[in-house]
């Protein structure tokens, strides 16, 4: 059995991600010593939390916690 390969990411903050149902999730990233987010983690309700699989520019997956920060999106196009 092959050992998993730890990544190791640093998210900006500014990236959102839309899922397929139009739902927008922004992705935590917390250090263990952050307590106060693990907690925040941890009594979120379990339909606003979820783990994200994503994948590199180099194509090497991972996943990250993710929180549901809207139940859909709006694209403006043709601004400026």
């Amino acid at each position: 059995m092959a050992m998993a390969k730890l990544v190791k990411v640093e998210v900006d903050p500014n990236t959102a991600i839309i899922d397929s149902s139009g739902a927008v999730w922004a992705c935590v990233s917390a250090s263990w010593w952050d307590l106060a987010t693990w907690i925040w983690w941890l009594l979120a309700p379990s339909s606003r939390r979820r783990w994200a699989i994503l994948k590199g520019a180099d194509g090497t997956h991972f996943r990250s916690r993710a929180i549901r920060i809207a139940d859909k999106h709006v694209r403006i196009v043709g601004c400026g």
